[in-house]
């Protein structure tokens, strides 16, 4: 049977303004609605429908919050699959929705399932809006019993749009299929049962799918069977010292056909003797025990006898809800007697030694045996220093107040030690409460701020002046190490801090070294390794090496290249060697040349000097040395230039091999030539100067053979003639003679003569000739 649409409301064009949350009229099942009536103008929902918002933005969950206000139905292409903002509206014989990311609607069916159960929920589900390859969304069904609260989903209810084809314009629906689902057993038996519409996200992006429902079908089975429930019975909880609980004994609950799950069975004491519980840890005159189901199979319920009084006590325990039509009730009883003396009594506690200030320490621990106590706390402590906890990982409490219901009373008590200062902590700790007499547990224990401890390990890598030295921090006392290195001296036994500390940075499993240098050679040094932390300074033993003596000083030279020759009073082209030094001391190197006429120096240019003195810091050592040479006298210089100094024991020399010269000029003989009777012209070369310039040369000649040079008759060219050949015009000679001619030349060093040579002048003719006088 079609409904039909109740009321109107007025829309001019459309709009999607919400008000205050509406909850429609329940109907009655059996329920039908195919929505013949929404022709795309309609203006009001049909009855028992209503269009809602959701507060909150869509995501890939179902919300299950209650509504936020309603949605007025909207109609034309607000509702049309053209829109693309979110609406509840009329779809053309069908009601459908849209939700975009921050606009979540639905639309709600109210039921009343009064008398019914198996409440089934039949549907056509279709995509209203679909844009292919775009967004999809699922479509589920939620429901609540009564108007407020959260929603909850019905499994298997969801539909999701299909991809096969576009679906944009209009008000057509795509991939139609009927869901069929039946409501969860609380719904059965409900003046109000609201079922919603609502949308999730699923995968995709784009535009949101809008969803349509038609042909809503509700239908409902037989009423169901009464609830009911039984409980098990309690024994005498017999003899029990007023004001203290005994143990619990367990009441098994069955029920079947409850309404209202998940919900609560109330259970309630008559007698403050006799208490409830539903975990068996929180006691009180009520509880509530939950059912999950219309079915509740053996849960526990917790009764414990508190009396509050001597002699016989009694009690009755109601159990009711969940729609049992009569609470059921289950009988207590048991005896309060009157309470002995309560009595404290404690273990002993191990002592905690020594302990690093700031430092927790422990748990060690004592139990705490209470008799006849009376219900209240007992408390432990405090103590300056100590802490508790009732169990070893527990939180500590300067002091602990322990709850217990009196009687007889057993707890282990954990302390932990943590000195804030370097002195003792002995005392005792406090335990009292619960109308016992208070006792106290001795304990000991004090504070320490210890430096750290080490071991001095051995030298290594000595040298003339330095040395490795090795420590090891084997603990780090009460703090850690801010710093570590060795201390030495050259005093055996020297206080400590008293020498100098060569600090170290590369720590590693407890073991360090440093390098000390600027040591004396052949010197004992002592030395021990240190560590410092908040503590103060800890010291290794004193352990001692010895510094390696100097090696000898060594040097060495490059030869020096031979001087050679050198006229008198020249000097000579600088050569040079190289001293090469090792292990010498800081003495300067002296170089002594062995005459005046050699001279020593640093530098090409010079200062020249027969002795020079180079200072040097000592050790390695390498310095060039030029020699010059300026003979003054025809000898031989040879000899040694001495180097010494430096820390050497013994001169190195090295040899000079150097003469002084005074070579006259070298003179040639030449041809003659133009030879006649009484004329002849001869030529002559000087080819070397010698030692000095050539100031005087020319032609000697004699008729005599054999004559020493300088006696015959000398032909002066010239006086002066680095090098070259000259000739000489000889006339006045004799016919048909024999004359030897040589060539001279004179320097400062002398004159020199070449080797003769002759020419014969011709023979006058025979006749007369007159000749003038020679």
């Amino acid at each position: 049977m079609k409904k039909v649409l109740a009321g109107l409301i007025a829309l001019v064009g459309w709009t999607t303004l919400t008000f205050a949350q509406t909850n429609p009229a329940p109907q009655a099942l059996p329920y039908s609605q195919d929505f013949s009536s929404f022709t795309g103008t309609g203006s009001s929902y049909p009855a028992g429908w209503q269009g809602w918002a959701i507060a909150g933005s869509t995501s890939t969950s179902y919300s299950t919050a209650a509504p936020s206000g309603d949605q007025v139905l909207a109609t034309g292409a607000a509702a049309a699959n053209t829109a693309v903002s979110a609406f509840v509206g009329d779809a053309v014989g069908k009601i459908a929705f849209l939700s975009t990311s921050s606009a979540m609607k639905s639309f709600v069916l109210a039921l009343n399932t009064t008398g019914a159960s198996s409440v089934q929920v039949q549907y056509v589900a279709a995509t209203q809006r679909q844009q292919l390859a775009n967004r999809i969304g699922g479509m589920g069904l939620q429901y609540r019993i009564g108007t407020t609260g959260t929603f909850t989903n019905v499994a298997t209810s969801e539909y999701q749009n299909n991809l096969a084809a576009d679906n944009t314009t209009g008000t057509g629906s795509l991939n139609p299929q009927t869901i069929t689902v039946t409501l969860p057993a609380d719904c059965n038996n409900q003046p109000v049962v609201q079922i919603r519409w609502v949308y999730r996200e699923v995968s995709g992006g784009g535009n949101r799918p809008g969803f349509s429902v038609d042909n809503v079908q509700v239908s409902a089975g037989a009423a169901p069977p009464p609830a009911s429930l039984t409980a098990s019975s309690l024994t005498n909880f017999g003899n029990s010292i007023v004001g203290q609980g005994t143990a619990s004994q367990t009441v098994s609950l069955n029920g079947t056909n409850l309404t209202g799950a998940p919900g609560n069975l109330s259970v309630s004491s008559s007698s403050s003797s006799f208490q409830v519980s539903a975990d068996n840890t929180s006691w009180s005159s009520t509880a509530s025990i939950p059912y999950p189901s219309a079915t509740l199979t053996n849960a526990p319920l917790y009764v414990r006898f508190f009396p509050q009084a001597v002699g016989p006590l009694t009690g009755t325990i109601s159990i009711s809800g969940g729609g049992l039509a009569n609470a059921v009730t289950v009988n207590a009883a048991g005896t309060g007697i009157a309470p002995s003396a309560p009595t404290l009594s404690a273990s002993s506690l191990a002592g905690f030694g020594s302990i690093c200030v700031n430092t927790p320490a422990g748990p060690n621990s004592f139990t705490i045996t209470g008799t006849n106590l009376l219900d209240g706390e007992v408390e432990v402590g405090p103590l300056a220093g100590y802490s508790f906890a009732t169990s070893s990982t527990g939180t500590y409490e300067p002091s602990l107040l322990l709850a217990q219901t009196g009687g007889d009373y057993t707890q282990t008590i954990f302390v932990r030690f943590q000195p804030t200062a370097a002195q003792s902590f002995n005392g005792n700790i406090p335990v009292s409460g619960s109308g016992a007499t208070a006792i106290s547990v001795p304990v000991t224990g004090s504070g320490v701020s210890t430096p750290p401890s080490l071991t001095t390990g051995a030298a290594s890598a000595i040298t003339t002046n330095s040395a490795t030295l090795a420590g090891n921090i084997t603990a780090n006392g009460c703090t850690s190490v801010t710093s570590y290195g060795i201390e030495y001296s050259l005093t055996n036994n020297f206080a400590t801090g008293t020498g100098t500390q060569a600090a170290a940075s590369n720590l590693s499993a407890g073991a360090f070294s440093t390098s000390i240098s600027g040591l004396t050679p052949a010197t004992t040094v002592y030395y021990r390794a240190y560590a410092i932390n908040a503590g103060g300074t800890g010291y290794g033993p004193q352990q001692s090496f010895t510094t390696a003596a100097p090696p000898p000083p060594v040097v060495t030279t490059t030869a020096l290249p031979v001087v050679g020759d050198w006229c008198l009073n020249n000097t000579s082209v600088p050569v040079s060697f190289v001293i090469t030094g090792a292990n010498l001391t800081n003495a300067p190197v002296v170089v002594s040349a062995p005459s005046p006429t050699i001279q020593v120096s640093t530098g090409l240019t010079g200062p020249y000097a027969s002795t020079i003195t180079l200072n040097q810091a000592g050790g390695a050592y390498s310095q060039q040395v030029f020699v010059r040479f300026t003979p003054t006298l025809v000898q031989s210089y040879n000899g040694n230039i001495a180097v010494t100094g430096g820390g050497l024991t013994a001169p190195v020399n090295v040899a000079i091999v150097a003469a002084g010269i005074n070579t006259l000029p070298v003179a040639a003989t030449g041809t003659a030539s133009n030879i006649t009777a009484h004329d002849a012209t001869v030529s002559g070369e000087v080819t070397a100067n010698g030692c000095a310039p050539v100031t005087r040369y020319g032609i000697e000649y004699s008729s005599i053979r054999g004559l020493p040079g300088g006696q015959g008759t000398q032909v002066v060219v010239g006086n002066s003639l680095p090098t070259g050949s000259f000739s000489v015009n000889l006339t006045g000679l004799i016919q048909n003679s024999t004359y030897y001619y040589r060539t001279f030349a004179t320097s400062l060093a002398g004159t020199a003569y070449s080797t003769p040579q002759s020419f014969t002048t011709a023979q006058i003719p025979a006749g007369l000739r007159v000749y003038n006088n020679p």
